[in-house]
């Protein structure tokens, strides 16, 4: 049925387009410039466009627009996996029943190639692929939904253009996914109690959706974010893809959903993807598609910042906002978020003294958390009046002031705690020493023995190096090995932050303060 319909719609745009090759008005300026950049494809994407302005749907014309003057940027990029001498190596990390003989087979094949990391093959961009057809019928479908189905009536048609309308959900293959949606979840309706209630008719398409796609670890060494026709293919895949595929199948039917991230957790390693659903009045609803429902879902580690995936490219952009050219961290280098860490956390503006910035970094001061054994950027701020700004950022969380400079990372002050009562409390080591007691290289739940003594999670025999940070570095404090109670460490300078590690281990342990004779987490 949706391919009859796509070659009549074909064939409609080919009549159209040589109907109107030489009457069609001229377009927005912002359309005009996408196009530009469209090259061969560009008669493609005219043919949509003049049958939006034949069709006299005002509406649909505005959304055709938005999506085509914001499609510069949008793309799907492909990978291969190389060695450190640039051969191609033959894994496929889906080959595999699960993770753990994944990452096994992993380090054998790095043994005989040597060390192995995707790296980019191509990449596909939007405009120059997407066919008139497919777009038509992409605004058609949205259209469809938002209009007929009752749970859409207060969505509004900005929040239409971003979290309804958009034909793809992060940085996977282009595919068509409203029409198989759509007749999924037609009899939606008649399931219902409240037809009118976003929220319910949501919680209905995921409670489907967990039937049949899972979390699945493997795909973290997947490079790519699955398509349609791969996740009903492998029934699985890793937090983006189960936001994509709540995406998919919500917006398909009129329901608005994004997808919020934090690219760095606050207090714990790695990153996180999951959904918001978007209610009328700007409210949103946290869930984790395939996984638990609106109303249900809670984060569960620390985020300093939440960001939300737009189509749309935002003027309060890092990238979007920059008078002048300077390097990037990767996540700030797109234009297409909004910053919505004030829906998640409490939040407040700091003000701090920065050091200046070294030749060749950028101008624009950050904060960075730290994260699996680094301090990684997770927001940026402004200089006024020699002092550097930052707002909007979680309290309660541990951050350090930095500057970057292509792929690196340039600490520009002492690590500070911005407190739950939006104090900032500079952590400098003193000349002080005095004697640190651990019981653990992460957060735990502190239990006692009998002999009322913190009892002690390190491992007996293992070696264990207590580090503090000092003048941008770690500094070793020194090194003991574990037996069956806590390890205690003398001559620790005082008000520092320190950081406890298993010799040799890959630094995924927690940094901490010492205070009132025990560890305290960051």
């Amino acid at each position: 049925m949706i391919i009859k319909k796509t070659l009549s719609i074909t064939l409609a745009l080919i009549i159209l387009s040589l109907e109107m090759r030489l009457s069609a008005s001229e377009y927005p300026e912002s359309v005009a410039k996408a196009l530009e950049k469209a090259g061969k494809n560009k008669s493609q994407i005219e043919m949509a466009l003049n049958h939006f302005i034949s069709d006299k749907d005002n509406l649909k014309l505005k959304a055709a627009y938005f999506l085509v003057e914001n499609m510069p940027g949008h793309n799907y990029t492909r990978f291969v996996i190389k060695n450190s001498s640039g051969i191609v190596v033959p894994f496929d990390p889906l080959a595999y029943p699960d993770y753990t003989s994944m990452v096994k087979a992993w380090n054998e094949t790095e043994k005989k190639y040597g060390s192995m990391s995707w790296k980019l093959l191509d990449k596909v961009e939007d405009i120059s692929l997407i066919t008139g057809p497919a777009l038509v019928q992409n605004v058609d479908l949205a259209f469809k939904a938002w209009r007929g189905k009752p749970w859409s009536v207060g969505v509004s048609f900005e929040d239409f253009l971003e979290y309804i309308l958009p034909y793809r959900g992060s940085n996977e293959p282009i595919e068509e996914w409203r029409g198989y949606f759509l007749e999924r979840y037609k009899d939606l309706p008649s399931k219902m109690k409240k037809t009118s209630d976003p929220v319910e008719a949501a919680a209905l398409i995921n409670d489907d959706i967990k039937k049949w796609f899972k979390f699945n670890p493997v795909f973290y060494r997947h490079p790519t974010d699955q398509g349609l026709s791969e996740m009903l293919k492998h029934g699985s895949g890793r937090c983006e893809d189960m936001a994509n595929l709540a995406i998919f199948a919500m917006r398909a039917n009129g329901i608005p959903v994004a997808e919020d991230y934090t690219p760095f957790w606050a207090d714990t390693g790695n990153n996180h993807a999951w959904n918001a659903l978007v209610l009328p009045g700007g409210r949103s609803l946290p869930f984790m598609g395939a996984m638990e429902n609106p109303g249900i879902y809670k984060l569960s580690n620390k985020p300093a910042k939440v960001y939300r995936k737009t189509f749309g490219r935002k003027k309060a952009s890092l990238a979007a906002s920059l008078k002048e050219k300077e390097p990037l961290p990767k996540w700030f280098k797109t234009e297409n978020y909004v910053d919505v860490t004030a829906e998640y956390m409490p939040v407040g503006s700091i003000e701090i003294n920065m050091e200046e910035p070294p030749a060749g970094a950028s101008k624009t001061p950050y904060l960075a958390v730290f994260n699996s054994g680094k301090w990684e950027i997770i927001g940026w701020g402004t200089v006024e009046n020699g002092k550097s700004r930052f707002e909007n950022f979680a309290k309660g969380i541990l951050y350090l002031p930095v500057y970057y400079s292509t792929s690196s990372v340039i600490p520009a002050g002492d690590p500070f705690i911005y407190t739950s009562s939006g104090e900032v409390r500079s952590l400098s080591p003193s000349t002080q020493t005095i004697d640190v007691t651990v019981v653990s290289t992460t957060r735990r739940t502190i239990e006692h023995t009998t002999d009322n003594i913190a009892k002690s999670y390190l491992i007996k025999g293992r070696m264990y190096e207590l580090y503090y940070w000092s003048n941008k570095v770690w500094k070793l404090v020194g090194e003991l090995k574990a037996g069956d109670k806590s390890l205690t460490f003398s001559n620790v300078p005082s008000g520092a932050l320190l950081w406890l590690k298993e010799k040799g281990s890959n630094g995924e342990e927690r940094i901490f303060t010492y205070e009132e004779n025990k560890q305290s987490w960051w």
